[in-house]
């Protein structure tokens, strides 16, 4: 679903109950977005835009999928027909999960990623065609004889005396090169001439063979290439040496400087997933729960739908930002907790991990080194980096020393 959604701006799931190896009937459906549209192709109206139908209030009501991929029109008939699958259940439950960026308000369908990236990427892909076309032709050449004959009045008086003998349409020129080639012709017949197997060609006199190739070097590629690069990497939200997988000329600033850029469009993607996606299918999944009995509600709340608000609230927990000099940051991540600008949940979290968990983790590890006769505190992050020798950074940003107590 987030790779249909970067792709195509959009996603749609439905919800739907079916019978599996567990308790649950809870499922998610992935819908291909190109399915949703109108019935039939009719146009656009009020009422109905891009195979989503609203009501007056513009809210989306229904939508209207085809029963097959437009692409198979003619393997079956089942692309020819649409169905009408209501957003929800008349009590909440949702039913189509349709997610994608709200950019301007009264939108109905979303936008490609790609969308700003096209023109850059097709300026590229003929950009490296012409390259390539060029290195083919300049690794190509071409063999010329060069000759000191003269092809003027003075070729012709030459060739008189051949006339006589080979006419040719009274072409004096022509007439002395058949003569020429007819008195070398015999010897280069029997003197088979060759080197390591290979005939070698023999010329006519103040002659020789040239060898020209193509040249066409072009300094300026890379430069280019970068350019089109950055263009494209602005319209898709990421890092330019990230989507070339070049990091030739990046130093830790700049690097720093594009992961903070580009991490707040990651962590906007991933909350409109949750908020659209996530937070109501793990509603869907919460109700069903409810209702086979395997999560009792509070003894005060009878009914699930007057719960809903308060029990279907969170977050999920993705892969963590990633870091480029951990030693830094988890400094600069102490220095924050110790001033009490951020939480141990907010450190895990953006690693990937439940603050929970790790401390039901560093507790069992504490434990174990107890019982296993070791101090569970000789490894302690803290102890290894504290003391002047932590303190002592040069002007780069490095230790001096390992940081260890003497």
């Amino acid at each position: 679903t987030d790779i249909t959604d970067y792709v195509d701006g959009e996603s749609l799931t439905i919800v739907e109950l079916k019978p599996g190896p567990g308790v649950y009937l809870t499922c998610l459906n992935p819908v291909d977005i190109d399915r949703l549209s109108n019935p039939n192709g009719a146009p656009d109206t009020k009422e109905m835009r891009g195979g989503i139908e609203r009501d007056a209030f513009g809210e989306p009501v229904a939508y209207h999928i085809r029963e097959g991929h437009p692409q198979d029109v003619g393997l079956d008939f089942t692309s020819l027909a649409w169905k009408r699958v209501p957003r929800a259940t008349p009590w909440g439950r949702p039913i189509v999960l349709h997610s994608f960026d709200h950019e301007r308000p009264e939108m109905t369908r979303g936008v490609s990623e790609f969308a700003s990236a096209i023109t850059p990427m097709r300026m590229l892909s003929q950009y490296n065609d012409t390259e390539l076309q060029s290195a083919i032709v300049q690794s190509a050449y071409a063999a010329v004889i060069k000759s000191e004959l003269d092809w003027s009045s003075a070729m012709e008086v030459m060739g008189r005396d051949a006339l006589a003998k080979y006419g040719n349409d009274g072409n004096p020129v022509t007439s002395m090169y058949l003569a020429h080639l007819a008195n070398v012709a015999g010897y280069y017949k029997e003197k088979d001439i060759t080197f390591q197997g290979v005939k070698i060609p023999h010329l006519m006199p103040n002659e020789e063979i040239e060898l020209l190739r193509s040249t066409h070097p072009n300094s300026n590629f890379q430069a280019f290439e970068a350019a089109f690069l950055r263009q494209l990497a602005a319209g898709l939200g990421v890092e330019a040496h990230e989507l070339s997988k070049n990091y030739q000329s990046v130093n830790y600033s700049a690097a720093r400087a594009a992961l903070a850029a580009v991490w707040r469009t990651y962590r906007a993607r991933r909350q409109r997933l949750i908020t659209q996606f996530a937070m109501p299918f793990f509603s869907a999944w919460l109700e069903e729960a409810v209702a086979i009995g395997m999560i009792d509600l509070p003894p005060s709340v009878p009914y699930f739908q007057t719960a809903k608000p308060y029990v279907c609230k969170g977050t999920f927990i993705a892969w963590g930002k990633p870091m480029i000099d951990p030693v830094k940051e988890r400094r600069g991540q102490q220095i924050g907790m110790s001033i009490g600008a951020e939480t141990l949940e907010d450190i895990t979290a953006a690693d990937g991990a439940h603050w929970r968990d790790v401390l039901d983790q560093l507790a069992y590890e504490t434990r174990y080194k107890q019982r296993i006769g070791l101090d569970p505190w000789e490894m302690d992050p803290q102890y290894l980096y504290s003391g002047p020798a932590a303190d002592q950074t040069d002007q780069t940003g490095t230790t001096e020393g390992d940081g260890a107590p003497e």
